[in-house]
């Protein structure tokens, strides 16, 4: 979308046919447009609700962990997709798999160290940059956090970030 506000202008520009305003220029290059609150966001619903059906699949199937938390890693930022405007039948069923793969990933490192797979599960389920947290800033701006996981998974993701990178894990 930016580079479609830079053409739009340049457009604008060379149909007038003079010299190029820098004060135009610095504003296109100030714009963004988040469709639906994240670039990522799928707008048609029967895709949206298809790629939670396939992540429930995924989560619930016969996967180790790792290879679980892989598939949510994959997602990149369209897991901000998952339990998003989705009926509560397919996104409650979606936030408790993901929820029971954070502490299950947890308990998996709390009895065998994986600095890899720690991280992966930060990267993934973090919260955003913005709460500050050294190294963690999760997939679509902390969605998995903020919007998905219960407390209990925020506080197994936590304690990972606390065993990974230091300090005090969320209170329950």
């Amino acid at each position: 979308l930016k580079c479609l506000a830079h053409r739009l202008v340049l457009h604008s520009i060379f149909r007038r046919s003079h010299a190029p305003d820098p004060t135009t220029l610095r504003s296109a290059k100030s714009m963004e447009v988040h469709v639906g609150g994240s670039p990522s966001f799928v707008e048609m619903d029967d895709t949206r609700n298809e790629m939670n059906q396939e992540a429930l699949t995924a989560l619930q199937g016969d996967g180790d962990s790792r290879s679980k938390l892989d598939f949510v890693c994959s997602m990149g930022g369209r897991i901000f997709n998952l339990n998003n405007t989705v009926t509560a039948a397919l996104g409650d069923p979606v936030a408790a798999a993901l929820s029971e793969l954070a502490m299950s990933v947890n308990q998996q490192l709390e009895q065998e160290t994986n600095r890899s797979m720690a991280q992966s599960l930060l990267d993934a389920m973090g919260p955003s940059a913005d709460e500050g947290l050294p190294n963690c800033s999760g997939l679509a701006n902390g969605w998995l956090f903020s919007n998905v996981l219960t407390e209990d998974a925020k506080a197994a993701v936590l304690a990972v970030h606390a065993r990974q990178w230091g300090g005090a894990a969320m209170e329950k």
